[in-house]
């Protein structure tokens, strides 16, 4: 059984069809889809349509995530703090439809292949927001309250292997949200047979440019506030400072002007050469 995992596409259309024609190209069985499909790129229908035409030619899995959590709990009395004006911009492009297909969505899945159980989810079983890092406490006792061989999370973006106690904790990486300075679209595919298992990290490169004319063009770049302004700078460059922009925002006061004041802070840090 051959099975790509993707996950974190976040409406990156150009990214996931780099992503389609490689596992297009080569014998994958099934694709489990680790959740936040759309929200922060323009455009998010695109995604959600070639998504749902891909699943009639091919078996896919989707997984809920949080982007997918915070598009179903939003209504337009939410108050916009950082990333949450992409969600508004989200919400208020898509087909509803999709709405109803998120609902639809479990928050973890499992499949015996062979004499192995794999387990899937968004972050952890637990909360779609868990991060979970190589070698760290929380990994290792997640990792153990779990009766599992192959353990699939994403959410961090991080594209990682790790080893611990007979068990396989694998994060495919980001197809559409590169964390990395690198501008590839990441998965990962796992093959379980019998006698073996092979697991295979996949990173592509994609071309940015029609990606940031989207931007421009959809209107997200100006609607998209500092969170949005700082994956333009990503898109351009190859050097993403989202997290580090929302950390500091939050040590600032967590509030609007705070998170924009944390990203000016940081360009000027990023634009003189430091990291």
């Amino acid at each position: 059984m051959r099975i790509a995992v993707i996950a974190d596409i976040h409406s990156n259309i150009y990214a996931l069809k780099e992503a389609y024609k490689y596992i297009s190209a080569n014998r994958i069985d099934k694709i489990v889809v680790l959740g936040d499909l759309i929200s922060d790129c323009p455009y998010p229908n695109r995604v959600m349509e070639f998504l749902y035409s891909w699943k009639k030619e091919k078996e896919i899995v989707f997984i809920k995530g949080n982007r997918e959590e915070y598009l179903l709990d939003f209504d337009d009395s939410c108050e916009l703090k950082a990333n949450m004006e992409s969600i508004k911009y989200t919400y208020d492009n898509l087909d509803k439809k999709y709405l109803k297909e998120f609902m639809k969505y479990s928050y973890t899945h499992e499949e015996k292949i062979g004499k192995k159980t794999v387990f899937f989810s968004h972050a952890s079983k637990y909360n779609t927001r868990d991060l979970l890092y190589p070698n760290e406490y929380n990994t290792k006792k997640y990792m153990d309250s779990l009766d599992a061989d192959i353990i699939f999370c994403a959410h961090s973006h991080s594209q990682f292997i790790y080893y611990y106690n007979n068990k396989i904790l694998i994060n495919p990486g980001t197809i559409g949200h590169f964390r990395d300075n690198k501008k590839t679209a990441n998965f990962s595919i796992i093959d379980v047979t019998v006698k073996k298992t092979e697991i295979k990290e996949i990173s592509i490169p994609y071309e940015t440019t029609s990606l940031l004319k989207d931007f421009k063009e959809s209107g997200l770049e100006n609607l998209g506030g500092p969170y949005i302004a700082s994956l333009i700078y990503a898109f351009k460059t190859g050097v993403y400072f989202g997290s580090n922009m929302l950390d500091l925002g939050k040590e600032l006061g967590g509030n609007r002007e705070d998170f924009e004041r944390a990203y000016k802070i940081l360009l000027k840090r990023y634009n003189n050469g430091k990291r």
